[in-house]
């Protein structure tokens, strides 16, 4: 599996394959996001994430 990180301004679009994503709305840490997919696709919210399990970006970009 790949990792692809990509940062949005509000109204940007995000395609992959028959998925796109629009960032809507944002507003400190939430952003609302515009998803279509195909009704075969699924689309689900993973479990909350705390602060303290996010890898800061910078760390992340360095080992990979």
């Amino acid at each position: 599996m790949s990792k692809s990180i990509h940062d949005l301004k509000l109204g940007q679009v995000l395609t992959i394959g028959d998925v796109t994503v629009r960032l809507e709305k944002k507003s400190g840490q939430l952003a609302r996001l515009a998803i279509e997919a195909p009704s075969t696709t699924p689309v689900k919210l993973s479990k909350e994430t705390n602060a303290h399990e996010c890898i800061p970006i910078k760390e992340e970009l360095t080992h990979g």
